[in-house]
């Protein structure tokens, strides 16, 4: 047997698994791309991962749509926060601008400046959303495919609520 099960105590039985050749030629290739692992090493392990997300209540190719929307969030520099934090800022913020843009007590200036302000932030908004939109089109083909991922990484990931939207530009400013 593999020196790579050594200094643990687990005990090997030889078994047979059928699997689509493509799948064990890949297999067999990625295995001796990591620094010349065996084949029986590798499965093992994927086996392993398998069988802890099959008693978790999972489904294995959950996992295949997790690693393709992690590839997405780890090219952001994804930083996870409270979406209710961020939405209670993101509107605080907005409504003290249109406010202040809209109060003719402020002088004209200020007002331009807060509306000019407002503008701004729906412009960083609107580049970050192009961006997040051009990674997703490079890993799903289409909304539905998107939509699937997302109902399964929300199990994974023990989101609460994920929601989809497609938002105007904010109201106008006077």
């Amino acid at each position: 047997m593999s020196k790579e099960g050594q200094g643990s105590e687990e005990t090997y039985s030889r078994t047979t698994i059928m699997v689509p050749k493509n799948i064990a030629t890949e297999l067999s290739r990625v295995a001796k791309a990591r620094g010349g692992r065996t084949l029986f090493h590798v499965a093992g392990e994927g086996l392993k991962l398998t069988t802890e997300l099959i008693k978790d209540g999972f489904e294995p190719s959950d996992l295949i749509y997790f690693w393709r929307l992690y590839k997405i969030l780890s090219s952001m520099d994804i930083i996870p926060m409270p979406m209710k934090l961020i939405e209670e800022v993101c509107t605080h913020i907005v409504s003290m601008l249109i406010s202040f843009s809209n109060n003719d007590k402020i002088p004209s200036d200020l007002r331009e400046e807060a509306g000019k302000a407002v503008n701004e932030l729906w412009n960083i908004y609107e580049k970050y959303g192009h961006q997040v939109g051009a990674l997703v089109r490079m890993e799903f083909e289409n909304l539905e495919e998107l939509l699937e991922a997302v109902s399964r990484v929300s199990r994974l990931l023990a989101v609460r609520h994920v929601e989809i939207k497609k938002l105007g530009p904010p109201t106008s400013l006077s």
